[in-house]
């Protein structure tokens, strides 16, 4: 398993979305190259890469990368949304696997060559999924600022995205959920015993399945 350090920045923006936002992907590439920014992943996420690329735990240890902040580090704000859990490295963020250079290592001629596998975190951006006195909320990541696609095309169907954010916010809380529990009651963690028991978690296996059935992955 490969460790390693990582910021990301410090704010994401509140910013409720209304008609006046205007957002085209253009395929440029951009949030797939940054070093600075990280593709996590959910346990939904795991589960369904696996299954599309037919990869048992060990495997994807080889797409997979977990991300360790030193002990003097906070939580940057855009990973506070993403639960950690125990590995033999420590506390780790668990995200695809970047090249030396940054980019995500499924980032053919600026194309995503997993698109229909891509995690939640990529199907988001620009944007962020939250909950709020029991409502969804939606704004624009602190990384937004790096996105070409916004101020482009019309602005986003809001149906569209809501069923988005529902997802978003089920799969995150999914694995917050397995993520206590794991975190809780694992002794000698590994990150190949997390891979595999998320692999075999029953309630991501279901998920993972509905979604493709209903055609949201």
């Amino acid at each position: 398993m490969q460790k390693r350090s990582h910021t990301q920045p410090s704010t994401d923006s509140d910013i409720r979305l209304t008609p006046a936002v205007k957002f085209e992907c253009i395929c440029c590439g951009t949030c797939c190259s940054r070093v600075d920014l990280l593709v996590t992943v959910t346990g939904p996420d795991i589960v369904l890469l696996a299954s599309g690329l037919r990869l048992g735990a060990k495997d994807m240890l080889k797409v997979l990368d977990f991300y360790v902040l030193g002990k003097d580090k906070a939580i940057p704000a855009g990973l506070k949304r993403t639960s950690a859990v125990k590995t033999e490295a420590g506390m780790s963020y668990v995200a695809l696997k970047k090249t030396t250079d940054g980019k995500c290592i499924f980032l053919e001629n600026n194309l995503c060559s997993i698109y229909p596998l891509r995690p939640v975190s990529c199907r988001s951006f620009p944007f962020f999924f939250s909950t709020r006195d029991g409502d969804l909320t939606w704004g624009l990541s602190g990384m937004s600022h790096i996105c070409p696609g916004i101020g482009r095309g019309p602005p986003p169907e809001l149906q569209s995205l809501a069923v988005l954010a529902q997802n978003a916010v089920e799969s995150h809380s999914l694995y917050a959920e397995f993520a206590h529990e794991w975190n809780s009651s694992v002794h000698s963690p590994t990150a190949e015993r997390l891979i595999s028991a998320i692999l075999s978690d029953f309630r991501f296996r279901t998920y993972a399945l509905a979604e493709s059935i209903d055609g949201k992955y």
